[in-house]
């Protein structure tokens, strides 16, 4: 069985802490996605194993995409990193 989280709101809040406590040292988007992934895959993993009595291996893999950086998609984003806010919010 494989599971996957798609972590964009685990990655904003980490670069809204991040922004708020040394701007000028937040870290980039991608080591922000790694450690989140390995923080919601630990999760995951501790969960699966309590469900399943400790009697199956259960591991997490943290990946790499390599994306076209021309790919139009990118003009028109559908998932947002971080919260999103209502008009009267922002």
């Amino acid at each position: 069985m494989i599971v996957t989280h798609g972590n964009g709101p685990q990655v904003g809040l980490l670069a809204l802490q991040g922004a708020a406590y040394k701007p000028d040292e937040a870290y980039p988007l991608d080591v922000l996605g790694a450690e989140t992934e390995g923080m919601i895959g630990y999760l995951i993993e501790r969960e699966l194993e309590n469900a399943l009595g400790h009697d199956r291996a259960v591991a997490t893999l943290l990946t790499q995409v390599i994306v076209d950086a021309q790919d139009p998609a990118f003009g028109y984003p559908t998932k947002f990193v971080g919260p999103v806010y209502s008009k009267d919010e922002a």
